[in-house]
């Protein structure tokens, strides 16, 4: 949501340097941003990210990020990354501490579906019809007695 609201005020700017017209207007409004499950997906955003991210650091907004991957490791195999990428993991290496949460192997949320999977409450089947209404009230009905 966050880098489709920014590509649509990039377009709507008439300005020289779009990108840093809608950084500084960001920076404007927020002292802090936070991004949950970071990634980077097109090279539209691979190209915005380091000048708008660039601009951010300058202005001091605080940024504070989630990801699933290293800084290092966004958008690999990427359309020219090798042009975009480098620039926006030297800033933020510069302008961030960099956190490894030590869970490298073992991905929580699905052992958690595992396990949930494995539980004799879990659907196991489809319900379709007339039957799959019947079957699902039944067990609707079983869940509100516990």
């Amino acid at each position: 949501e966050f880098m489709i609201s920014l590509h649509q005020q990039i377009h709507q700017i008439q300005e020289e340097r779009p990108v840093e017209v809608a950084a500084n207007s960001l920076s404007d409004d927020l002292d802090v941003l936070c991004f949950d499950e970071f990634q980077i997906t097109d090279i539209q955003d691979a190209a915005i990210l380091p000048r708008l991210f660039e601009i951010l650091f300058l202005r001091g907004v605080t940024v504070v990020m989630t990801s699933n991957t290293s800084p290092q490791l966004l958008y690999s195999g990427g359309l020219n990354r090798h042009v975009h990428l480098p620039a926006f993991v030297r800033l933020v290496g510069e302008h961030c501490t960099v956190l490894g949460l030590g869970a490298k192997s073992v991905d929580y949320r699905r052992k958690a579906e595992a396990e949930e999977l494995q539980s004799s409450d879990v659907l196991d089947s489809f319900l379709v019809g007339e039957e799959g209404d019947q079957e699902l009230e039944s067990r609707w009905q079983e869940w509100l007695k516990q």
